[in-house]
């Protein structure tokens, strides 16, 4: 009979403790208004909140939400376009899309009144997951999902804006075995190759407030609702979060350069 030794019973048992189960993240937080201004280059930095809808892939697990920080940047292209990136850093989760503005006037010359319409087409990733299978073999969880959405505002006075949006997502889901970590420590061989898979869609619409207090500075309030089905198990969620956005200017954007 083999006999395991402390060292290697303590290892396993720290193995054990320091796993994640596999699990995806859906982020609720879109932040994404219809109006885009027509300078180019101007910058808006936004701070909130972004409330997550985890599913793991063990169905003894409940689904459960877990709360994140939402750190985003929008710029401004020319011609209606606009650049945003995203990063919610508990998940971790990185996003990047294209904004067109379709309708009504830019975000400088909007006055109260003023319809307008906007699309998007986004891309996320997502590494979370990362753990083990308590035999010491490494696992590590990806996740891509691309995101269209159609946005649609109206102004209701000089500094306050309403909007909502539709959208809809498709993703892929990949876990596999990476026998490239803690070789040592598989018993008694090291597994590799993928471990699940799998392709999603799902969708779901927001409504949001945006108020501007003072120049340069903007306060969203926005509502979610999302239906996700990951790992054959379908969930809809519905979500409050909140965002500060300040916003910089080519002018002041070059001052500071220089």
């Amino acid at each position: 009979m083999k006999k395991t030794t402390p060292l290697a019973l303590i290892t396993t048992l720290l193995l054990s403790a320091c796993s994640t189960p596999p699990a995806v993240h859906s982020h609720l937080a879109r932040f994404d208004a219809p109006e885009v201004a027509d300078t180019p280059l101007v910058i808006n930095y936004k701070l909130g909140t972004n409330k997550t809808n985890v599913i793991p892939k063990d169905t003894s697990a409940p689904i459960h939400d877990e709360e994140d920080l939402y750190l985003g940047a929008d710029i401004s292209l020319s011609h209606g376009f606009e650049f945003n990136f995203e990063v919610s850093p508990q998940a971790p989760t990185l996003g990047y899309g294209l904004k067109y503005q379709l309708s009504g006037d830019s975000r400088e010359n909007a006055r109260p009144g003023n319809v307008s319409h906007a699309i998007t087409v986004a891309y996320h990733a997502s590494a979370n997951g990362e753990g083990n299978d308590g035999r010491g073999n490494q696992y590590a969880q990806s996740l891509a999902l691309y995101d269209i959405a159609w946005i649609s505002g109206y102004r209701l006075t000089p500094q306050w804006l309403v909007y909502g949006s539709l959208f809809y997502q498709h993703g892929n889901l990949d876990i596999s075995y990476n026998p490239e970590h803690h070789h040592s420590r598989c018993q008694p061989t090291c597994l590799t190759g993928t471990l699940y898979e799998q392709t999603s869609s799902n969708y779901g619409l927001s409504l949001s407030t945006e108020y501007q207090p003072f120049q340069y500075v903007f306060v969203t309030l926005e509502g979610t609702y999302l239906h996700a089905d990951w790992y054959n198990r379908d969930k809809s969620e519905l979500a409050l979060n909140a965002a500060l956005t300040v916003q910089f200017t080519p002018e002041e954007v070059l001052r500071g350069i220089f």
